[in-house]
């Protein structure tokens, strides 16, 4: 049997632990850097050098501009890029400050990892927040895949019984998402239902079932939203100094390196409105009592289920098969445009922010921006690609014919290729996700804090190239306008990119979102009176319908 996955964890963490002493000793040490650039201490030094006499305002240092001459004049003091590197030094200037940077933008943003919803795994959940620092992308698609999978058990049971009144077909859709949860989506789930359903036994069994399968789900989604109302009034305060107080500097470049990381805020809610089971055994002991009250069997024993669960799905941020089937005329839209989507509203905002850092344009930082988004990009990629090709999948290529346990017997015997590659998926979102999160905290700390990097080369060319000394005029005048709409527009999209995705799958969270109170109702409710009730609750959702529809067209 393939055991990597009891040397991986480890190996992971001893490599990022290893990795962040050797970078705290280098910040440490200040990289032992001889002559480290400092914006500030350069331009109080060529101040007091002008007013002694000791440099002239002529001097080739300067920049030369074609209509005002040398800007060597207070506070529009530029230098070239030789005379910069002369004057205040070629090495990297590491920031002063590094711990406050960190702890206004980065740390806040980071600390929604720890609002993820995690599987009920021991240990080994922490293997999700590895994979989402490392594929955002499949994060995402996964998240978006599993909410479409509950939409498609809520269509075939419309389908398959278009009488019943919606809370039965609620109730039904619920033990099918269970159904999902074991198998995966597929052609045959109506099929692998029918044959664990009792039968003539009115909905008892069903209610019981569904009912198992509700409680036994976390619902945190509340805890999520106050922990990213609270980010957002810390990035306000970060913005208005009478709440928040005066930042030890005027923030720029930090504020594009935290939003890189917004696509957090919807991994956190995704996670969080679709939850997760209490114990890894609830599903499963749910739907085995089903199927033995029916003297049928699941198909699949109690071992292979539970020893396969990380590859095949229970990780919902990890779900390697990605297709559902068609149910009925219903168009579906395409999972991984939308899985794209916050990642590239994150690159673009920290694009924009970093863009307008003085001077304006493109410079160092957006390299690290670019090769962050590309590698997000081939991580995804990766993922996908290596288990088309490399992983045989019986859900993949076989999902007519055949009897109706077949299917996830074989996947249980193919167990050593799918463990292989989630553990080498592991692998690579630990090199992913050092890389990205390393160059993020190394910008932070002053990485391209360089004449080079601050002189716009890439825009204007080594011979135009030039630093302005004095920006803080030019930092206070964004701080109250680019970036605070910049930083606006980009949560604004993510938390609306979630409103929008959840009105679209209404019909799918309902399977599985039950409220305390519709919990409590089915718990006590009278077995004998079911259907009456359950046609009282329609006909009050009905008539709540009603009532909306009739305000709007007095609204027209």
């Amino acid at each position: 049997m393939f055991n990597m996955g009891k040397f991986t964890l480890p190996i992971v963490l001893t490599v990022f632990i290893a990795s962040y002493v050797i970078l705290g000793l280098g910040l440490g040490l200040k990289l032992k850097q001889d002559r480290p650039y400092s914006r500030e201490a350069c331009y109080a030094g060529i101040l007091k050098s002008l007013t002694e006499s000791n440099l002239s305002p002529n001097s080739s240092i300067f920049y030369h501009d074609p209509v005002r001459g040398y800007l060597s004049t207070s506070p529009d003091i530029v230098l070239t890029l030789p005379g910069c590197i002369e004057r205040c030094g070629g090495d990297v200037g590491w920031y002063s400050d590094v711990g406050p940077r960190l702890i206004t933008w980065l740390i806040p943003v980071l600390l929604l990892l720890s609002n993820i919803e995690l599987p009920p795994l021991d240990k080994r959940r922490f293997q999700t927040v590895l994979h989402a620092l490392g594929d955002p992308i499949d994060t995402l698609w996964s998240l978006l895949h599993k909410i479409e999978s509950y939409c498609y058990c809520y269509d075939l049971i419309a389908m398959r019984f278009p009488d019943r009144c919606r809370h039965q077909k609620r109730l039904v859709a619920t033990v099918l998402a269970g159904m999902e949860e074991i198998y995966g989506p597929g052609e045959r789930l109506l099929d692998r239902l029918d044959v664990i359903a009792p039968q003539g036994e009115g909905d008892w069994w069903w209610n019981e079932a569904a009912c198992g399968l509700a409680c036994g789900r976390t619902d945190e989604f509340a805890r999520t939203c106050l922990a990213i109302a609270i980010y957002i009034c810390g990035v306000i305060a970060a913005f208005v100094p009478k709440v928040g107080g005066e930042p030890t500097s005027l923030p720029g470049g930090r504020i594009g390196t935290a939003l890189l990381l917004s696509w957090l805020v919807p991994v956190a809610l995704f996670s969080n409105i679709i939850g997760s089971f209490t114990s890894y055994g609830t599903c499963y002991e749910v739907l085995q009592h089903m199927a033995l009250h029916s003297n049928k069997a699941l198909g699949l024993d109690a071992e292979s289920y539970y020893g396969s669960q990380r590859m095949f799905g229970t990780i919902y941020s990890y779900r390697p098969n990605k297709r559902i089937p068609r149910a009925g005329t219903r168009r579906r839209i395409p999972l991984l445009p939308l899985a794209v989507f916050p990642v590239v509203i994150s690159a673009t905002t920290a694009f924009v922010v970093i863009w307008y850092t003085p001077p304006i344009g493109l410079n160092c930082r957006h390299v690290w921006v670019f090769g962050i988004s590309f590698l997000w990009l081939v991580s995804a990629f990766t993922t996908t690609a290596t288990y088309e090709f490399f992983v045989h999948d019986p859900l993949l290529h076989n999902n007519g014919g055949g009897a109706l346990h077949d299917d996830r017997e074989m996947v249980v015997h193919n167990d050593t290729e799918r463990a292989k590659h989630w553990y080498w998926i592991l692998i690579k979102d630990s090199v992913v996700a050092f890389l990205s999160l390393n160059t993020i905290l190394l910008s932070s700390a002053g990485l391209f804090n360089t004449c080079t990097c601050w002189s716009g080369k890439f825009r204007f060319g080594r011979e135009k190239a030039h630093i302005p000394m004095n920006v803080t005029p030019i930092f206070r005048q964004y701080g109250r306008s680019i970036y605070p709409i910049t930083v606006g527009i980009c949560l604004g999209l993510q938390v609306l990119f979630f409103i929008l995705i959840m009105i679209k799958s209404g019909r799918g969270l309902r399977v599985i979102r039950w409220s305390e109170t519709e919990r409590i109702e089915e718990l006590r409710g009278m077995r004998t009176q079911r259907h009456p009730r359950q046609c009282q609750m329609c006909a009050q959702d009905n008539w709540r319908r009603s009532l909306w529809a009739a305000m709007l067209r007095m609204g027209d």
